[in-house]
């Protein structure tokens, strides 16, 4: 077995939770600053034979507290360590316990644990910064990788499920699709505004009155009186009938997104 698949076996048998909570125990015992502190230290004798190193390694490691993951789920000592420590740990975070539902996103937050669920799917689990509040974790869970061309946006997509080297490889696409070098497709992050709410929609057909139809997430249909001719303006349909009449418009403050699914969707290649 692999030294992933033994971290992976271990968080199976403690639980998510308590694994991730390593990270935050560590960090406080050995915040990044001393790390890299050490690291810099260790550059500086890399001239050594491997017995020297080794030496001056353990010394380094005592003088700046370095403690590894090893040293505690395969310790006693470390363990029974890290045990009182989480027992405290978990008393903190139940008086920092909260819960908000922000645009149909269900985030709850126990100290330093975060569950984001939606429609009852699953969304995020893990980590964040204690002192965040519950609509920093939703702007956080809900940026966009936006890139663009002499500040036109061509393409956005969601950051949360971005893997790695998508980005480059996403670069290079539009740079080919776009005819023009990649160093002139610009990247940037955006955060959505907190006072705007978000209506995800699926163009779903023409009506007999040649008004575009939609439909959102939850089957709601939507009809544009424009005709899709400039700036949308959604009305919902009476009695939800593709084939009714438009009735209340939407609220103000309301970002409008055309989607091919409701599943992560890149926004903006089929517009070029």
């Amino acid at each position: 077995m692999s030294l992933l698949q033994d971290y992976e076996e271990a968080r199976k048998k403690i639980g998510s939770k308590k694994y991730d909570a390593i990270n935050v125990y560590i960090e406080e015992i050995c915040p990044t600053q001393k790390r890299n502190e050490y690291k810099q230290e260790l550059k500086k004798i890399n001239y050594l034979e491997i017995n020297e190193w080794e030496k001056e390694k353990k010394k380094l490691e005592q003088k700046y507290g370095i403690i590894y993951l090893d040293d505690i789920l395969y310790n006693e000592e470390g363990w029974k360590k890290f045990e009182k420590w989480y027992e405290n740990y978990q008393k903190k975070c139940k008086s920092n316990i909260t819960h908000k539902v922000i645009n149909g996103y269900n985030i709850y937050k126990d100290g330093t644990w975060c569950e984001i669920t939606k429609n009852g799917q699953h969304i995020f689990d893990g980590n964040v910064d204690i002192n965040m509040t519950l609509e920093q974790i939703y702007q956080e869970i809900k940026k966009e990788v936006v890139f663009s061309i002499n500040g036109k946006e061509i393409l956005s997509y969601d950051f949360l499920n971005e893997f790695a080297g998508e980005r480059e490889a996403t670069i290079k696409q539009l740079a080919e699709e776009n005819k023009c070098n990649e160093e002139d497709i610009k990247v940037t992050m955006r955060k959505p505004n907190l006072d705007e709410k978000i209506l995800k929609v699926k163009f779903v057909g023409i009506d007999n009155w040649d008004r575009p139809v939609y439909k959102d997430e939850k089957g709601t249909i939507y009809k544009d009186t424009n005709l899709g001719v400039g700036e949308m303006d959604l009305h919902t349909s009476s009695n939800n009938n593709f084939y009714g009449e438009p009735d209340m418009p939407i609220k103000e403050n309301t970002k409008i997104e055309i989607v091919e699914n409701f599943t992560r969707n890149k926004k903006g290649r089929e517009a070029r």
